[in-house]
């Protein structure tokens, strides 16, 4: 069962991201942890709206969870969300994975990073002028 909309909060310096859903499978103290970060694409906000379950990374925790053993386990976590750019991810990823180190990444990302581009300067440049 997918558990919904902001389940672990990180952020500062004006940019705060939040799961839009979070899931385990298999004991939790034998658990390892996937994050998936993204945008639209990723997190399904327009697609998928109300149903977490048909996003691309709901359905890759389903078959692995087809597979684990008795002993074995992870949790996932869907960080994609609208707009989301690799700008983001990389703003919060160190405290992120400081509070719950990380075993396994997926970043499907890019278009949000072209088609946001309003300037010549990029936002880690834009954000440190401001």
């Amino acid at each position: 069962m997918l558990r919904g909309a902001s389940v672990d909060t990180v952020g500062g310096k004006g940019l705060s991201i939040g799961a839009f859903w979070e899931s385990g499978c298999g004991p939790e103290t034998a658990r390892d942890t996937l994050y998936y970060f993204g945008g639209s694409s990723t997190g399904g906000a327009f697609q998928f709206s109300g149903h977490a379950e048909w996003t691309w990374p709901a359905r890759i925790h389903e078959r692995l969870c087809a597979q684990t053993g008795p002993e074995s386990g992870f949790r996932s976590l869907n960080y994609g969300d609208s707009g989301r750019d690799s700008f983001d991810v990389a703003t919060v990823a160190a405290s992120l994975f400081a509070r719950n180190p990380p075993s396994v990444v997926v970043f499907y990302g890019g278009i949000n990073d072209i088609l946001t581009e309003t300037s010549s300067l990029t936002r880690k440049q834009r954000a440190q002028l401001a």
